[in-house]
Formats: C-alpha cells, sequence, structure tokens
C-alpha cells in the first residue's frame, strides 16, 4: 500500500461515512434536532474523522494478512512482516505510536460526540415526560404518538454511540493482536537461533523444505533467514538474530505498559467489547420499555 493509494481509501471512506450521517442529520424527526445539530456543527463534523480511527487497525491488518511475498521497498508507508530487518522494528514502532496518536485524539472526538448525542437524548426523555404528566401542550393529540417519536430517537442515538464505541474498542484490541503478533514472531526467530548456535544446518534445511503447510509469516521469516546465514554465516546471523529478539522484547514490554496503563478509556471505564455489550442491553431494555409504554398508550386510544 503506496502512500498516494492510502490517502485515496481514507478520503473515500470519508465521502462515504459524511453521507451516511447526513442522511440522519439533514432530515431528523424534530425541528429541534436542526437547531441543536446547527449549534453544535463543530462536533458533529468530527464524526466525518471516524474513519481515522479504524486506519491504524486496517494497516495492521494489512500487515498481518499479506498472502504474497514482497520485497522491501522504501517508497511504501510501512512494509509487511516478512521483512527481517531493523528497518521493519522501527517501523512497527511507528505504527504502534500512530495508531496510538490516532487513538488518543479519536477517543476525544468519541466522548464529545456520545456526550452530544446523550445530551439530545436527555433532552427528548425530558421533553415526553412532560407531555405526559400534560405539563406541556403535546404537539400530537395522541401520546402514542410522542412514545413513538421517542422510540425512534432512543434508536437512532443508540446506533450512533455503539459505533463510536466499537471503533474505540478495536483501537484497544489493535494493541493486543500487535503483541500476539510479536510474540508469534519472537517465537518463530528463537527457534531458529537454537537451531543456528547447535550449527544444524541440516535441520535449517529440513525445516525449509517443509514448511509449505505452515503459517505465512512463519514460512518466510525462515526463508529470510536462510538467505541472510548465506550473506553473513553462522556467526553473524546469530549475532543479527539476538539484536531483533531483545527488540522485540523489549517492544512487548512497551505493549503490555501501554495495555496496563494506559488504555483507552470513557466515562473512566477501559473500552473493550464486553462494555459495549454492556451498553447495548441497557440500551434494549430501554427500548423495549418506551415500546411497551407505546403499545399502552396505542391501546387505549383506539
Amino acid at each position: 500500500m503506496t502512500e498516494n493509494e492510502l490517502y485515496d481509501t481514507i478520503i473515500r471512506s470519508e465521502v462515504e461515512t459524511s453521507s451516511f450521517y447526513l442522511q440522519f442529520i439533514i432530515d431528523p424527526p424534530q425541528k429541534i434536532m436542526k437547531y441543536l445539530v446547527n449549534q453544535n456543527a463543530p462536533v458533529i463534523s468530527q464524526f466525518w474523522d471516524k474513519n481515522q480511527m479504524v486506519y491504524g487497525p486496517n494497516l495492521l491488518e494489512y500487515l498481518l494478512k499479506s498472502n504474497k511475498p514482497e520485497k522491501y521497498d522504501p517508497v511504501k508507508l510501512f512494509p509487511t512482516l516478512n521483512v527481517l530487518c531493523g528497518t521493519t522494528l522501527v517501523n512497527w514502532i511507528k505504527l504502534r505510536n500512530i495508531v496510538s496518536e490516532f487513538g488518543s485524539n479519536s477517543i476525544q472526538v468519541v466522548q464529545k460526540s456520545i456526550g452530544f448525542l446523550t445530551a439530545i437524548e436527555f433532552y427528548y426523555d425530558l421533553i415526553v415526560m412532560l407531555y405526559i404528566f400534560q405539563l406541556l401542550t403535546p404537539i400530537y393529540d395522541k401520546k402514542a404518538g410522542i412514545i413513538f417519536v421517542l422510540m425512534y430517537d432512543i434508536i437512532t442515538f443508540t446506533f450512533y454511540q455503539t459505533n463510536l464505541l466499537q471503533k474505540a474498542a478495536e483501537l484497544n484490541y489493535t494493541f493486543v493482536k500487535h503483541q500476539q503478533t510479536l510474540l508469534q514472531l519472537k517465537d518463530i526467530i528463537s527457534t531458529v537461533y537454537m537451531q543456528l548456535q547447535l550449527n544444524d544446518q541440516n535441520q535449517i534445511m529440513h525445516i525449509l523444505e517443509n514448511i509449505q503447510s505452515e503459517h505465512y509469516l512463519y514460512k518466510q521469516v525462515f526463508q529470510l533467514i536462510h538467505l541472510e546465514t548465506l550473506k553473513y554465516g553462522v556467526k553473524g546471523m546469530l549475532n543479527n538474530l539476538k539484536i531483533i529478539i531483545d527488540s522485540i522484547n523489549n517492544n512487548i514490554k512497551q505493549l503490555e505498559l501501554q495495555q496496563k496503563y494506559n488504555p483507552f478509556k470513557l466515562l473512566g471505564l477501559d473500552i473493550t467489547y464486553d462494555l459495549i455489550y454492556k451498553f447495548m442491553a441497557f440500551n434494549i431494555t430501554i427500548i423495549f420499555t418506551v415500546g411497551s409504554r407505546y403499545l399502552y398508550y396505542r391501546l387505549i386510544e383506539e
């Protein structure tokens, strides 16, 4: 993926997302919604940056799922994992930092966006409750119509909020996948390192000849190590692999610290898929409650 291809992807996805959100924003169910949207245009505009939240994880997926051999190309924004050299590890660190930077900025957008949507939802809840207790003159003669509008709004806002939380959870899980990949890479390199220490060239060749059914990353690493060994000799390759293993260990420790002490949070809670499931369960309960009130008033009014 070249830099131009990456930019084209981001721009295209931003246009699609903008059109998607505008379907809900331009034609809302109440006039007050239009007023609130106009007053909070800067916050709404940040919805369009949602794709930046998945930019890092998508790029990581591209690195992990490459299905064909690729040589290192400095024109590329990031090389794939099959380049066993110091440059690869440096780019892994850069990738982690970019994901972290996008995540930190995007979580602020998520907090503002969810806060904005929650404020609108609370406003509608308050207005409808005032209608129900006849403290305000209803727009509609029938309460069932008001309850239906409220239920529609809650479903719409729940969709927005769940979508944003899901992207934030993806960012947190990105670090887990990154750590798992580095552990896998370390295991592969350590295996070869031990074989080279034994200076067992026959065993190395045997592995190289019988790895067609192994994981793609496993196969590529062994092939590259074999080429590097022919180039630098066993002693030189041992030194190179030792440096790489130490670098991977340092990166794994950094990821562990990042995951433990600096996860992406919302309202003080780590954003995980489990949190999203609880959030959805809570909102579904509210939707069913409001829906039951709608059916109740409709039966009475009929």
